[in-house]
């Protein structure tokens, strides 16, 4: 697995042989993202982040009615889930 980090992503090649790469969207780690924001980097609908929120499978602050999501958090579970597909890649090949 390699990292290559241009300026506002992340970029992995997970797999030299078939030149697959996955892109994680850059994540300032000192900053909490609103909803919007997450659901745009995670491409997934608000109605989803609610979901996830409501089985914790994505936890969540609410603070003044606003609900946000840190950065550290969503860093990690990005990569968690990078690291699940190249493992994946792996037992496939």
């Amino acid at each position: 697995m390699k990292k290559i980090t241009s300026r506002n992503a992340l970029v992995i090649e997970t797999n030299t042989s078939t030149n697959s790469t996955l892109i994680i969207p850059d994540i300032k780690r000192d900053k909490c993202y609103s909803i919007p924001e997450v659901a745009e980097l995670m491409r997934v609908c608000p109605r989803t982040l609610r979901r996830w929120r409501e089985k914790n499978e994505l936890p969540a602050a609410k603070i003044g009615g606003t609900v946000l999501y840190p950065a550290d958090l969503l860093h990690d579970i990005l990569m968690r889930a990078v690291q699940n597909s190249v493992d994946s890649n792996k037992k496939a090949h």
